[in-house]
Parts: C-alpha cells; structure tokens; sequence
C-alpha cells in the first residue's frame, strides 16, 4: 500500500524551509525536525506524511512554554502549505490524533482538506 502524502505545492523551497526550521529554537522540536526533513527529503521537497502535518498542528496549537515555537511553525505551515492548519477538521481535533494515533479516516479527511484548501490557493 502507498504511503498517504500532503503535497507541499509551490510554497516550499529547501533552503526557506531550513531558514525558518532554524529560528524554531525549542529543544523538543528537534524530534519533529528530524521527522520533517525525512520526508522533505524522501519526496524531493514535494510532500509530507499526515503523520509530520499532525505533529505541526500540535505545535502551532499548543500554549504554555511552547508558545515561543509557535510563530516558526505557523511560518513553517505557510511555507509549506501557503496555510496554517487548523486545530479541529470536521468532527476531529487534529491534537488527539498525533504520535501514530491517526487512522485511515483521519488521514482521508485531512487529505481532502488539504487538497481543497490547496485547490483554492491554486
């Protein structure tokens, strides 16, 4: 079976992805960095996983001492995605679903979200 992917469009170029991956200074992002960069690298800069856009939702919507990250990623989602993505689609927080969480119908309805949010900025 092939694996799901969001494609990133015409917004992302590596070296403004790494520029803005590089003023998001929060040691936990690392992880997610990590995460980020395999796929940008595994589909040419041209797509992610759901797995890595849930994870940056978790990020653009968290509050306390992750605050300070949340303007690189909402940046990053931008760049990426020429959007921020939402914290809820349909019936679902997007939140709940990270860390390998996410089934085939949350997959399926981020992936038409995401194809008709890009449709519009098309």
């Amino acid at each position: 079976m092939e694996t799901l992917k969001l494609q990133t469009g015409i917004f992302a170029k590596r070296a403004e992805i790494d520029m803005v991956l590089d003023t998001i200074e929060h040691g936990k992002f690392k992880s997610l960095r990590f995460l980020l960069e395999d796929d940008l690298e595994n589909f040419n800069c041209e797509a992610i996983t759901p797995e890595v856009y849930l994870r940056l939702c978790g990020w653009l919507h968290s509050s306390g001492n992750y605050l300070k990250a949340n303007q690189g990623v909402m940046a990053l989602c931008l760049l990426l995605f020429g959007y921020e993505i939402p914290e809820k689609i349909e019936n679902f927080f997007l939140k709940d679903w990270r860390y390998g969480k996410a089934t085939e119908l949350v997959k399926n309805v981020i992936e038409a979200y995401h194809r008709k949010k890009n449709a519009l900025i098309a």
